[in-house]
């Protein structure tokens, strides 16, 4: 003790600042470091937890991209394969449109050649009697006679008709 006198210390002094010191360290650690470390344990945790919702947000983004993926090679099928029986069925309809188009050309041909060989019996019918008209005014200007029976007019066609 004597050393500590000589050095100008005070053990009472001394005991007192140690006192102080503890009650200033019990103080400071209960209204100023526990709440600071708490305050940091929070923002570590909350950190850790953005990390880790950063990872799972990845994952998720990883399994939607390669779902979006699947979905659009799904798709891309979809519609190659439509494209396809689009085409077959339009292959199909081809074939039916050119045979009906070929039915309607044979029907209207007919029915054009049908027309026409019934013009051509008309003009023909017309032609006779026209022919036997004339034949029968230069008959009747040769013999000066006219003849006017309904008779007479069918015998000189049943004549000319045979000729």
């Amino acid at each position: 003790m004597e050393l500590l006198t000589a050095l100008g210390v005070d053990l009472r002094i001394f005991i007192a600042q140690l006192i102080n010191f503890a009650v200033l360290v019990f103080v400071l650690y209960r209204f100023a470091y526990r709440p600071v470390l708490e305050l940091l344990e929070e923002r570590k945790q909350m950190i850790k937890r953005s990390v880790d919702n950063a990872e799972i947000s990845q994952n998720i983004l990883k399994n939607a991209e390669f779902e979006s993926d699947k979905i659009v090679l799904e798709a891309k099928k979809k519609a190659r394969e439509i494209i396809e029986e689009a085409q077959v069925t339009a292959g199909q309809t081809a074939g039916v449109i050119l045979s009906e188009a070929e039915e309607n050309v044979k029907k209207m041909t007919a029915v054009a050649a049908s027309k026409i060989q019934a013009e051509k019996d008309q003009i023909m019918s017309d032609v006779q009697d026209d022919m036997t008209k004339l034949v029968v005014d230069a008959a009747e200007k040769l013999i000066q006679k006219r003849y006017e029976t309904e008779a007479d007019k069918q015998f000189i066609k049943t004549v000319f008709k045979g000729i």
